[in-house]
């Protein structure tokens, strides 16, 4: 089987430097995205039998990951948008 692919992206906010981390464990099928730097311990939480979230020291919540996650050996293409309302954009 083929090793499990990472991507990691730096994303702009303003002056500041976001971290955004997507890994995919193409051995175990699951998908983790991270938004947040753990900074230490790492504590996680099963939300349902295919979501986990991360959550940091503090209790911010800094990433998740889908269970079960498969591409059936499709190419997997990555996007980052920002955008400034809480509305997501139609598309």
């Amino acid at each position: 089987m083929a090793p499990a692919k990472k991507t990691q992206t730096i994303i702009m906010k303003g002056n500041e430097m976001a971290h955004l981390k997507i890994v995919q464990d193409l051995e175990n099928k699951t998908l983790m995205v991270f938004f947040g730097d753990p900074g230490g311990d790492v504590h996680s939480e099963e939300i349902d039998d295919t979501t986990v979230i991360f959550r940091n020291d503090d209790g911010e919540i800094i990433g998740v990951e889908k269970l079960e996650y498969e591409t059936n050996g499709t190419v997997v293409d990555v996007s980052v948008e920002t955008h400034s309302s809480t509305t997501l954009p139609e598309g």
